[in-house]
């Protein structure tokens, strides 16, 4: 006997216009983003929303690492080399000392998944569409001579 046909399903809801991937992607973790929060708060003095290097630089130090790992780090962090960081680059400064701290080499340039969220439109704007090429019209034919009379 043939299975019985499986029971229709109502239709799956529509896709976010965001994928859940481009969010959970980065690696910087919850845990850690709530972990760094109060350092950045600490840090940001002013209350601004972002912190200069005078204002995190005790923070960087503290890790001991060598002032050129940190100074390559913020680097690496200040995507859009405003001389500040907001927290989410904070956070993945923070996240890339833990992890040379650990033993883990600083990569030379970030890896998409290191961007942060908020910054990837920035870091690897889409490609804008090329202009469409204007119509070809063709050259009106040479018309000829008229004959002599």
């Amino acid at each position: 006997p043939a299975p019985a046909p499986a029971p229709a399903s109502t239709p799956a809801a529509p896709a976010p216009a965001v994928s859940a991937a481009a969010v959970t992607d980065w690696v910087v973790t919850q845990e850690e983003a709530h972990n760094y929060e109060s350092f950045f708060k600490t840090a940001d003095k002013d209350n601004d929303g972002i912190v200069s290097g005078a204002e995190i630089m005790g923070i960087f130090m503290s890790s001991r690492l060598p002032k050129n790992i940190l100074a390559h780090i913020w680097n690496l962090c200040d995507i859009e080399h405003s001389g500040a960081l907001n927290f989410e680059q904070f956070a993945l400064a923070m996240h890339l000392i833990s992890r040379k701290v650990q033993g883990h080499e600083v990569p030379e340039e970030l890896e998409p998944n290191m961007i942060p969220p908020s910054m990837r439109a920035i870091a690897d704007p889409a490609p804008t569409p090329a202009a469409p090429a204007p119509p070809v019209t063709p050259a009106p034919a040479p018309s000829a001579p008229a004959p002599a009379p």
